[in-house]
């Protein structure tokens, strides 16, 4: 579900939910602007700039009682927009968050997402859509991760999302992975392997040959943050990105039959982004009312 922030109740309600996303990671920025066409003067002029943020960070709840440290990956969305400043960070492609800084200033949100204001958006209104995961959750080199978790609906097995995959034209075959194996590769504490339901990896039946090729990493975890199920997948990039399709193929089957959020995040800049990319450390601003 996304919360909606615009007034200073709804500022108050962000900062203290996500702590500021105190420690934080900025690991994607986009920015997208739709355009309208004047007709009386023959040419487009832009209509609305939003800057979206996914945020990676870490954060100590209690759970029933239990103290639990969970992993948060934040999708903020900044609508609205009429200022922002994005600074590349050389040789990284995340940005560090000491702590959220944000205020209303006549009728506009003003965030900034570290003291020097390297990251920093003037807009109208914002959208924060969250999911959790259990433990820390690695970023692989050329690797696509995707996080879901479902409001409200009993976890799937592993035979019925191999059905799902059958019908859908995909047939795969499964690979067990044990908690402990799991939990060594993916994750480091056994906050972790508690929640864990079932991990392994799924590849492309032999059968279906000109799609054969790389396994998809799926893992499913139990109840968490205040959400009935979890799926993790992940895909390694590769020449076919046969990963990269049957990442897709499961994430459409997941969101077609389960109400939830998912989030995906793998570079603070895309491979194409929507303005010139800057080498080195440099600057990007824009004035989105010019």
């Amino acid at each position: 579900m996304a919360h909606r922030i615009q007034t200073i109740e709804d500022v108050a309600w962000l900062l203290r939910h996500t702590r500021g996303f105190r420690g934080g990671q900025v690991t994607d920025v986009h920015v997208a602007r739709r355009h309208l066409f004047d007709e009386n003067d023959c040419c487009e002029v832009l209509a609305e700039t939003t800057v979206t943020v996914v945020i990676r960070y870490f954060i100590d709840v209690n759970a029933e009682g239990h103290p639990q440290r969970l992993l948060r990956l934040a999708r903020f969305r900044m609508m609205g927009v009429t200022d922002f400043s994005i600074f590349e960070q050389e040789g990284t492609n995340s940005a560090a968050i000491d702590a959220l800084q944000a205020e209303i200033q006549e009728g506009r949100l003003r965030f900034w997402f570290d003291q020097y204001g390297e990251i920093y958006v003037i807009c109208e209104w914002a959208e924060l859509e969250e999911v959790a995961y259990p433990d820390a959750l690695p970023e692989r080199q050329g690797a696509t991760q995707w996080l879901f978790q479902a409001r409200d609906a009993d976890a799937p097995s592993v035979a019925w999302l191999l059905e799902q995959l059958d019908r859908a034209g995909v047939p795969c075959v499964w690979k067990h992975r044990s908690r402990t194996n799991a939990t060594n590769a993916n994750g480091t504490g056994k906050g972790k392997e508690s929640h864990l339901l079932w991990a392994g990896e799924l590849q492309v039946s032999p059968s279906r040959a000109f799609l054969s090729g790389d396994c998809l990493e799926v893992q499913a975890y139990g109840p968490l943050d205040g959400r009935s199920f979890g799926v993790m997948l992940r895909a390694q990039e590769s020449e076919r990105d046969t990963g990269g399709r049957l990442l897709s193929a499961v994430a459409e089957i997941l969101t077609s039959h389960f109400a939830g959020e998912s989030i995906a995040g793998r570079a603070l800049l895309p491979e194409e982004p929507p303005f010139p990319r800057v080498t080195g450390r440099g600057k990007r601003n824009g004035q989105a009312n010019s």
